[in-house]
């Protein structure tokens, strides 16, 4: 989507890629980490926090709570960067019961 874009900015071209592809759940990362990049950390937390609330597939939950640990650990929350990273870890321990 970027390279057809041109010369646009990243930032529009993950939002445009966003809009055309929403099941595509790579563009949101990409985008809420390009955010954070850009300092606003409160939209990519939305973005994480939207993607968290419909998601069943374990890989891209554990991504999620990983992605909003760094969100987090960003903004100086280190105690809520150590609970998400926490709900990774319950998903991870889960999946590997499961096998």
């Amino acid at each position: 989507a970027a390279q057809k874009l041109g010369n646009r900015w990243p930032l529009e071209a993950l939002q445009e890629a966003r809009t055309r592809f929403p099941k595509k759940r790579e563009f949101v990362f990409d985008l809420a980490i390009a955010y954070l990049a850009g300092n606003n950390g409160k939209k990519a937390m939305s973005l994480v926090d939207e993607l968290l609330a419909k998601e069943t597939q374990a890989k891209y939950r554990i991504r999620g709570h990983r992605l909003l640990a760094r969100i987090h650990r960003s903004a100086g929350r280190s105690h809520r960067a150590t609970y998400e990273e926490k709900q990774a870890l319950k998903i991870l321990e889960s999946q590997a019961r499961s096998r």
